[in-house]
């Protein structure tokens, strides 16, 4: 691995510590100041590394979402069923988005740049389309293996089950009460073992 010069250590630094930042006070509401508390650094230090506020968040949005992504793809990766992989997705993603304390990134930068930064907006939807596509990835995997059906619409299962699964997110940060995340799994869940799973191509094999 090639040693970060000294520019490239502050800028990671910079974005890490922007990142909860960004996170919890959203684009609009994050000032330049609440960036020099956070890295510590003075103004002439971030203006240094980086052009202005724009470049920082959206150096920060990729910062959050590789980190949620790689966070939740190592533990999908360690299974090696594709049933097992697509109950594993959801069960620690609601775990992992739980190690960030502001909320999902992805989710907070989805609804605030809905109208008010398109450039963002941009970056929100391409980090859902991975989601989906990483879904559906597995689905055509499980259905290759005999363990899924083998049904017309893996995108629009991908794409139901991202949906509720971000929508759970949503309202279990709006209400404070994690039962709703957990009530959209167990729906995810029941959709997956009733109109996914192909029983015969399991070999009498049952995954919870």
């Amino acid at each position: 691995m090639a040693t970060l010069t000294k520019a490239e250590r502050t800028r990671n630094r910079i974005i890490e510590a922007a990142a909860p930042v960004f996170n919890r006070k959203g684009y609009a509401g994050t000032a330049l100041s609440d960036i020099i508390n956070a890295t510590g650094l003075t103004k002439g230090g971030i203006y240094g590394n980086f052009s202005g506020k724009d470049e920082i968040a959206m150096e920060v949005f990729e910062y959050n979402k590789d980190r949620l992504f790689e966070q939740i793809h190592q533990q999908v990766k360690a299974v090696e069923s594709p049933l097992q992989q697509l109950h594993t997705f959801f069960q620690v993603h609601g775990e992992v988005i739980q190690t960030f304390p502001e909320g999902c990134p992805i989710l907070n930068t989805a609804v605030e740049s809905d109208d008010t930064h398109p450039e963002l907006k941009k970056r929100a939807r391409a980090a859902v389309l991975i989601w989906i596509n990483y879904l559906k990835g597995i689905i055509r995997q499980g259905i290759q293996a005999g363990e899924f059906r083998p049904v017309s619409s893996p995108d629009r299962y991908a794409r139901t089950f991202i949906s509720m699964v971000q929508g759970a997110v949503f309202m279990g940060r709006l209400t404070g009460n994690q039962e709703a995340y957990e009530d959209v799994i167990h729906q995810i869940r029941r959709v997956i073992d009733l109109e996914l799973v192909n029983y015969n191509g399991l070999n009498g094999k049952i995954y919870n």
